[in-house]
C-alpha cells in the first residue's frame, strides 16, 4: 500500500473477558515498532476501545518523542552521512548556531560547509547551513541579507531535492517560501 507504518490488531473474546493486541509495524525493516496488550473484562466493550485508542494515541503521538519519531530517528540512523567526520563538523556546526551570535554563525558555516566538501548530500548539514544563512540575514545591511537569505533558499531546495520526505528540509523549504511571498506553494 506504500504505508511507512501499520497499525494492526488482534482481538480474542473468552468468555466474559475480551484481549486486544496492537502492534506498530515500521514497514521499511518490517520489524515491530511498538505493542500493547489488553485484557479487561466484555462488559464495557466501549470504555476498552476509548483506553485503547488514549493509549495507542498517547504513546505514538509526539513530533519529538512518540513511537513514530523514536522509529523515523531508528531508521536514520546511518543515513545522515556515511562520513563520520562530516557527522562530527555537522555536530560542531549545530551546536555553534545555538550560540546566536554573528562570529558563532560565522563558525557554524566554517564547520558546515567543511561538512559538505565530504558529503554533497549531507541533507542535515545543507538544513542547518539554510537555517544559520537566515539567522546571519538579521545582523547585516539589505543587500547582503538578500544575498543571505537567498543562499538559504537555494540550501533548503537543494536538501529537498536529496531527501523529499526529510521533515526538516520541507519546513526550510515552506519557510523560504513565505520569506518569498510564496505562501500557496509554502502551503503545499
Amino acid at each position: 500500500m506504500g504505508t511507512r507504518f501499520l497499525l494492526d490488531r488482534t482481538i480474542q473474546f473468552q468468555r466474559d473477558e475480551v484481549r486486544v493486541t496492537a502492534r506498530l509495524i515500521d514497514t521499511r525493516p518490517d520489524a515491530v515498532v511498538w505493542s500493547h496488550r489488553w485484557a479487561r473484562p466484555a462488559e464495557n466493550i466501549f470504555a476498552v476501545q476509548e483506553e485503547i485508542v488514549s493509549r495507542i494515541g498517547g504513546s505514538l503521538d509526539g513530533t519529538w518523542t512518540g513511537m513514530l519519531a523514536r522509529a523515523a530517528r531508528t531508521g536514520a540512523e546511518g543515513r545522515l552521512t556515511s562520513s563520520l567526520e562530516a557527522y562530527e563538523l555537522y555536530l560542531l556546526g549545530a551546536e555553534a548556531k545555538h550560540e546566536f551570535t554573528p562570529e558563532a554563525f560565522g563558525h557554524a558555516v566554517d564547520y558546515l560547509q567543511r561538512a559538505l566538501e565530504l558529503d554533497p548530500e549531507f541533507v542535515q548539514a545543507l538544513v542547518t547551513l539554510s537555517i544559520v544563512r537566515m539567522f546571519q540575514a538579521d545582523y547585516v545591511g539589505a543587500a547582503e541579507g538578500k544575498a543571505l537569505l537567498r543562499a538559504s533558499s537555494e540550501l533548503a531546495e537543494r536538501a529537498a531535492a536529496i531527501d523529499p520526505n526529510d521533515p526538516n528540509a520541507l519546513i526550510r523549504v515552506s519557510c523560504s517560501r513565505v520569506f518569498q511571498g510564496r505562501r500557496d506553494e509554502a502551503w503545499s
